[in-house]
């Protein structure tokens, strides 16, 4: 890998770990610019140690980390910090502190611990909230804060900070579901917009399927598999995440489910309107463990959706039920043959 004629973040056969405990091994990745990347990986994989060896060397046993061809360790303390901005899930606060103070947090590098705010150090402030949906937030307290606003002002931190990469370990630990997709459109915006490399650790494999321009995975042997969603569900490799598990990942509809325990085959059909109610159908029967099969499979049972009923043929006999709910409940009534 010719590295300096590189531009953005570089990994050039990064180790990393504790003392001899050697947690990811020969690590080579490079992600230009402009990108959304997650790293997924089960607990103990070394999400964050990748991300602490990246940010501070400090968990970086072999390799290098290089920003546009450059080794970070060569900077000074100043130059890392205009480089790197990080975003921890766990990091105390002070609760009193305002929402602009924290803010105004990440001009450090550029002021100094005692130096004043310039034009342009407020002016990355001002624009920092803006982006993140807190004008109006200026004098409010963290403590006053909900999770989701407060994580939102510790990226208006970062991005006030105007370095080129974003480093955050599991931002979205906390907050609900509306607030863990709002985080990851920000992040996303936050990424194309400014043309910065925003690099986030996490649990959330659909949030990331659906927004990362790419996904780094981590598996429990210490190797890295990278790329875009689409090329990675191609290999299988989402099956890394629980491996020896009964899960698995369609990449088609992005979720993940248990593997089928009834061993009964079912297959749907519904014409016409009914048509857009197979997929439900076949979630709720999935769900329940049985097997979703297509024509010409032989399968043990057949649903056939009609309009208001859910016709079931269990080996010639038919019973009709006026819900899914209905159908469900009976479905959960059937015993293994």
């Amino acid at each position: 890998m010719e590295i300096a004629a590189l531009e953005g973040l570089t990994l050039d056969k990064l180790s990393t770990g504790y003392g001899s405990r050697l947690v990811t091994r020969d690590i080579s990745w490079h992600i230009p610019y402009g990108r959304l990347v997650s790293l997924l990986g089960a607990n103990g994989s070394g999400k964050s140690t990748l991300l602490k060896a990246i940010a501070l060397g400090s968990e970086a046993l072999s390799g290098r980390v290089c920003i546009d061809g450059t080794d970070l360790t060569r900077k000074t303390l100043q130059e890392r910090a205009r480089t790197v901005a990080v975003v921890l899930n766990d990091v105390e606060y002070e609760r009193r502190l305002t929402v602009e103070e924290l803010v105004a947090i990440g001009r450090i590098p550029y002021t100094g611990f005692m130096g004043s705010l310039q034009h342009e150090d407020r002016t990355a402030i001002h624009n920092a909230l803006l982006q993140c949906g807190l004008k109006g937030y200026e004098r409010r307290r963290l403590g006053t804060l909900s999770d989701g606003e407060r994580q939102r002002a510790f990226v208006a931190r970062a991005f006030a900070q105007q370095t080129p990469l974003v480093l955050l370990d599991e931002p979205t630990a906390h907050l609900d579901l509306a607030h863990r997709m709002a985080l990851y459109r920000l992040l996303r915006d936050m990424a194309h917009r400014s043309q910065r490399i925003v690099l986030v650790s996490c649990h959330e494999l659909q949030l990331a399927v659906n927004t990362s321009d790419e996904i780094g995975i981590l598996t429990h042997e210490g190797e890295l598999i990278h790329g875009i969603p689409e090329e990675l569900a191609l290999q299988n490799a989402y099956e890394k995440l629980f491996p020896g598990e009964h899960f698995t990942f369609d990449p088609v509809r992005g979720i993940v489910e248990e593997e089928p325990t009834m061993g009964r085959f079912v297959q749907v059909e519904g014409s016409g309107a009914q048509k857009a109610l197979i997929p439900y159908a076949e979630a709720m029967l999935r769900r329940l463990g049985y097997l979703v099969t297509s024509a010409g499979q032989n399968p043990e049972l057949h649903l056939e959706i009609g309009e208001n009923q859910w016709t079931l043929d269990t080996d010639g006999r038919k019973e009709s039920y006026p819900s899914l709910t209905a159908l469900a409940e009976r479905l959960q009534r059937i015993t293994i043959k």
